[in-house]
């Protein structure tokens, strides 16, 4: 047990770290807990019902059913890699998801592009697209274009309520938005929908700068949530969601999941009459199934494997849901892409870098994969003469990653240097090359890199943060933090910010700066061990040193990959 506060030091900083270390412990302890998980664990059992059985409609929605943008085969094999294909793909792929206005899976869907070697142009090319149909962008209504132009401009309110029915003209910032217009089209459903999620999560990051208190912090919530898991069940029990309305909806379920307040929507009452039973009230779909919906109707939408990934991360029970209802698409790059990302956030890098290897080299496999070995019944597998994505700056970039959580840096650093060498204004993951060159004290090269970001963007977070360690690295303590927090002015929730300030802030001896900015960093990512190391190491100069081992052994279990992850080897 912690030691009595007759113990300590009745200093304000040791009260003030007290009273934060107690409320980490109280968040730690399972019975305090006010998530409801029911849906979580039933779900476990009934692993690919939701695949099964699609929802009976409870009410008439004037969209019609989603149809789905892809369609697989059952007699896919995808063991075999066609560099034609896939760049077919990726293209059609892009140009969708630039419609519906996910810009982060577009960048990454063309840095795949980017990355495939040479192949004979798409009219020379017979084979047979099994995943693809054809695809037409609707005749949008000049309301759906006008709410995607605010939505390109960051005026999620206004682009929201565009596509909402009522009086516009008597909206107030921050009300409740009128519900959807009747007959909105698949595209526009999503725009209002997405515009009014990015809305709450503004106003949520503007709300989380005025309060202090980590417990007050951990219970905000985006406020347009309810509102929207409201609507999106609506849609989709009626079947007119498509594969961005269900990715959408699994978001807002997964945040719903993941706020202390979430159990007051975890129920759903069906209106089949004007008296509601016992048996009208039903639990939402969990949060997994629905983007697994999502991806096995469109698989190129990186944004979904992401939010799929971290509740993989947070929930290991949900694996074999995973597994099982990917089984169509498990020899898919898209899945190999998937297991990278995964096993980087597990810390599993060997498993990662083995990963990548074959999405560089491509597999050609026919033989059947032994899935106790790992290996091809008939001696294992071959690797094309062509490659896959040997040029993706994504895999380089995750390769050096790789290599660095190995701590094994002049790797690492050779993969930053081919990347700065293919594109010299890159800045992505440039921060973490910073950080290798700060621990092998190379100030030439540090300083290099620094003056390099400065000139190609100096607002650009990443830069702050180089910049922050090339001062850091000269002993100037005060200017790091500066620019660590100019970092965090751009972006709040730029995690490394929040951390390397939270050293520097220790090299300063500011013991209770230390401590809010290392909460603040594991507030964002529960898993940053780094941060939970540094918590310890702070309490440890404070002479707390039950709360020191308690940091520490939070160290310890995110530093113990609780599964292997093996069967996502079996590709």
């Amino acid at each position: 047990m912690p030691p009595s506060s007759s113990s300590r030091k009745s200093s304000p900083e040791n009260e003030y770290a007290m009273s934060l270390a107690e409320a980490d412990m109280s968040l730690d302890n399972p019975h305090n807990a006010t998530l409801d998980t029911t849906t979580t664990t039933t779900t476990h059992h009934h692993h690919h019902s939701f695949l099964h059985s699609s929802p009976s409609p409870s009410n008439n929605k004037s969209t019609a059913a989603a149809q789905p943008l892809f369609e697989s085969s059952s007699n896919n094999n995808y063991s075999k890699w066609n560099v034609a294909e896939a760049r077919m793909e990726l293209r059609k792929a892009s140009k969708i998801t630039s419609t519906y206005g996910l810009k982060l899976s577009t960048k990454w869907i063309c840095e795949q592009l980017i990355g495939l070697p040479p192949s004979p142009p798409p009219s020379s090319f017979n084979g047979t697209n099994h995943f693809f149909t054809p695809f037409e962008e609707e005749n949008e209504n000049d309301a759906t274009l006008y709410a995607k132009s605010l939505l390109d401009l960051g005026e999620y309110e206004r682009a929201a309520l565009v596509l909402s029915s009522g009086n516009n003209a008597s909206a107030v910032a921050g009300s409740t938005i009128p519900p959807p217009l009747e007959e909105l089209s698949s595209l526009g459903f999503f725009i209002r929908c997405y515009a009014l999620y990015m809305a709450g999560e503004r106003r949520k990051g503007e709300d989380v700068e005025e309060l202090r208190e980590p417990l007050e912090r951990t219970k905000l919530r985006n406020p347009n949530l309810t509102q929207l898991s409201h609507e999106l069940y609506d849609y989709y029990t009626s079947g007119a969601l498509d594969a961005f309305g269900l990715y959408i909806y699994g978001v807002v379920l997964k945040e719903l999941q993941n706020t202390p307040s979430a159990s007051s929507t975890t129920t759903k009452i069906r209106p089949s009459s004007s008296v509601h039973h016992a048996q009208d009230i039903v639990p939402p779909p969990s949060p997994h199934s629905i983007l697994l919906q999502s991806i096995l109707q469109f698989p190129y939408n990186w944004s979904a494997w992401l939010d799929l990934s971290e509740l993989c991360v947070q929930d290991s029970t949900i694996h074999s849901d995973v597994e099982e209802v990917l089984r169509p698409i498990l020899g898919h790059w898209m899945y190999h892409f998937f297991c990278v990302h995964l096993f980087l956030e597990n810390q599993v890098n060997e498993n990662a870098i083995m990963v990548m290897e074959k999405l560089i080299h491509g597999t050609t496999a026919t033989d059947t994969i032994d899935h106790e070995t790992n290996r091809g019944a008939g001696g294992g597998e071959t690797l094309s003469t062509t490659g896959m994505f040997v040029q993706s700056p994504y895999i380089q970039s995750q390769l050096a990653v790789a290599h660095y959580n190995l701590r094994d840096f002049d790797e690492a650093q050779r993969h930053f240097i081919a990347l700065s060498e293919r594109d010299s204004l890159r800045l992505d993951q440039m921060d973490i090359y910073s950080n290798i060159l700060y621990v092998k004290e190379d100030r030439v090269s540090l300083s290099q890199l620094a003056h390099r970001a400065v000139k190609i963007d100096k607002y650009r977070p990443e830069t702050c943060c180089i910049v922050g360690n090339y001062y850091s690295l000269k002993a100037q303590h005060e200017k790091a933090v500066q620019y660590f927090q100019r970092a965090l002015k751009l972006d709040r929730s730029y995690l490394s910010a929040w951390t390397l300030m939270g050293h520097e802030y220790v090299e300063m001896k500011n013991t209770a700066a230390a401590i809010e900015a290392y909460r603040r960093a594991v507030d964002i990512n529960e898993r940053d061990y780094r941060a939970w190391y540094g918590l310890g190491q702070t309490y440890e100069i404070l002479n707390m040193l039950f709360y020191a081992l308690f940091y520490f052994n939070k160290v310890s279990f995110f530093t113990f990959f609780y599964w292997v992850g093996v069967h996502f080897l079996e590709l």
